[in-house]
């Protein structure tokens, strides 16, 4: 079973999106800062990450600049509110691997998650 990690402040969003990753049968780590979502990603060994842009102390920029110092590999997938194609430019360059907007369009987290995962070895069990 695939592991993924929601890296959010706001616990309205982590939730919601957790409880969809999880009724999907995917096992679900929630983190609601930066420090704690880079300690749950070098304890939990997730497959996929979803992280937030705007968070207060650790931006989500300088989490995936932490992340790709440590993992070049694992998918993160950048969450945002904002409608802006430079922002969208930005993550990419930063070593997203992906961003969707909010509100969140489950059916398209849905194909984010699959294609992600799709790339990635299979998880042992």
């Amino acid at each position: 079973m695939a592991r993924i990690l929601i890296i959010d402040d706001y616990a309205g969003s982590r939730e919601t999106l957790g409880d969809f990753l999880g009724l999907l049968g995917y096992e679900v780590l929630l983190a609601s800062d930066g420090p704690s979502g880079l300690q749950m990603l070098a304890d939990g060994k997730p497959n996929l990450v979803f992280l937030d842009i705007v968070m207060p102390g650790m931006s989500g920029l300088e989490v995936i600049r932490r992340v790709r110092e440590v993992n070049s590999s694992i998918p993160v997938v950048m969450i945002t509110g904002h409608d802006n194609t430079e922002i969208g430019r930005d993550l990419l360059l930063a070593g997203a691997t992906d961003f969707i907007r909010k509100p969140l369009n489950f059916d398209y987290v849905q194909r984010v998650v699959e294609t992600c995962l799709a790339k990635q070895p299979r998880p042992r069990d």
